[in-house]
């Protein structure tokens, strides 16, 4: 099955289990707590449907395994979790980090370890994770040509919405907390990396803008062979006091 195909099952599936409140077009039947422990193999699952690479270059197992390997570092590095809900279903995830606090899963390490010794035993998974490590250590040259290397503390590490529930103000309320979260340890600047595969249009609309981006030679160069191309942003905003609306965070 190729990506595409597998996004949109994904995406059918949560049309038909979402609740009422969700598709007429609000928020009202949306709950968001604090991420917890148990919440990662739902949310790999969900990285894996919106951005696994099974069906192109490596079987379902590997971009299994993979999604896990990013999901498990972006926990690793993150300070605060929230997860969107709707009658016990998924909608999203946003993990934040403050450079000051400390990690909410100190145990994701080691996990991150053993998955990256699985991926290890096949050629393939041995390939695909050397293009993730390849990727991830690009972000902080990314940092650095942006300047924000020492400059700003806050930090959107993932943010995932599902597919079906776009469009009803679930990435508005996990932003808000984002914000918010921020915010009150004293940070009025904020950061996050994307790439060309997300829809980069939103945090435009947002107010963010882009201050560094590397453009991937093969996209460049219009070459095609085979693999997937993308290029990678970083997006910095800014928290105000027009942010605030009944003096509440805002994220919209």
């Amino acid at each position: 099955m190729v990506a595409n195909e597998r996004i949109a099952d994904t995406r059918d599936a949560y049309a038909r289990s979402l609740p009422g409140g969700i598709s007429r077009g609000d928020a009202s039947g949306v709950d968001y707590r604090r991420f917890e422990r148990g919440d990662v193999r739902t949310i790999v699952r969900e990285y894996d449907g919106m951005w696994g690479c099974a069906g192109g270059s490596v079987s379902d197992e590997v971009s299994l395994l993979l999604s896990r390997h990013c999901v498990l570092h972006y926990l690793s590095l993150s300070t605060r979790g929230y997860i969107a809900q709707s009658d016990g279903a998924f909608l999203g995830v946003l993990f934040a980090r403050l450079a000051q606090d400390p990690p909410i899963a100190p145990e994701a390490e080691e996990s991150l370890r053993d998955v990256d010794s699985r991926l290890r035993g096949s050629v393939e998974g041995r390939r695909a994770l050397e293009a993730m490590d390849e990727w991830f250590a690009r972000e902080p040259v990314l940092e650095r040509d942006a300047g924000l290397l020492g400059e700003v503390h806050a930090e959107i590490e993932l943010f995932l919405v599902s597919g079906a529930a776009r469009g009803h103000g679930v990435g508005n309320g996990l932003g808000a907390r984002a914000l918010d979260y921020f915010h009150s340890h004293g940070e009025n600047r904020y950061y996050l990396h994307t790439d060309s595969s997300c829809d980069v249009g939103f945090y435009e609309h947002k107010g963010l803008s882009r201050v560094a981006e590397r453009i991937d030679p093969g996209r460049a160069g219009g070459h095609d062979d085979g693999a997937m191309h993308v290029d990678q942003f970083v997006y910095a905003g800014r928290i105000g006091l027009d942010d605030a609306v009944d003096g509440r965070l805002t994220w919209a």
